[in-house]
This record gives structure tokens, C-alpha cells and sequence, in this order.
């Protein structure tokens, strides 16, 4: 009798390059889903500059089993300051 098979944990990993297919996906569904978001700048982006944007990036995958996500950080980027 085998046993069960394990269940999924989720897999957090940096993006690279090669991960543009995934990255653009996920991506355009962030900006689709935004209001403020202009997805004109993306939406026909080619290959190259998906790539480049991951090129030495600080964003990651998580591949929760059934879904994928991601999440970037901008080390340039000022905090958001309320008030």
C-alpha cells in the first residue's frame, strides 16, 4: 500500500529572467485587477523587457500548490508616508 501523497507547501522562490511567462501573467492580473494601474505600458511589452525587468530584481514566486504569486520589492523605492 503506498502512502497518501504529500500535500503541496508552498515554494517561495527569487524571480529571474527566465521566469518572464510567469511573471508577466501574474502581473498583468495585478495590474488588470488595480485601478490606478496603467496596464498600457505593459500589456504589449516584448519578451526582452519582461526579462529585463527581472534581471537583478527583488521579486519572488510563491507557488502555493494551486496558485502562483508574486511579490516585488523596489529597494529605490520612498516609503509611503500617510498624513
Amino acid at each position: 500500500m503506498r502512502p497518501p501523497p504529500a500535500r503541496p507547501g508552498a515554494v517561495i522562490r527569487v524571480a529571474t529572467p527566465d521566469d518572464w511567462r510567469e511573471w508577466r501573467t501574474l502581473r498583468l492580473a495585478a495590474l488588470r485587477d488595480a485601478p490606478d494601474a496603467s496596464l498600457a505600458d505593459w500589456a504589449d511589452a516584448p519578451e526582452e523587457r519582461w526579462r529585463a525587468r527581472l534581471e537583478g530584481s527583488h521579486n519572488v514566486l510563491a507557488d502555493l500548490g494551486v496558485r502562483l504569486e508574486y511579490k516585488g520589492l523596489n529597494p529605490q523605492a520612498q516609503p509611503h508616508r500617510s498624513g
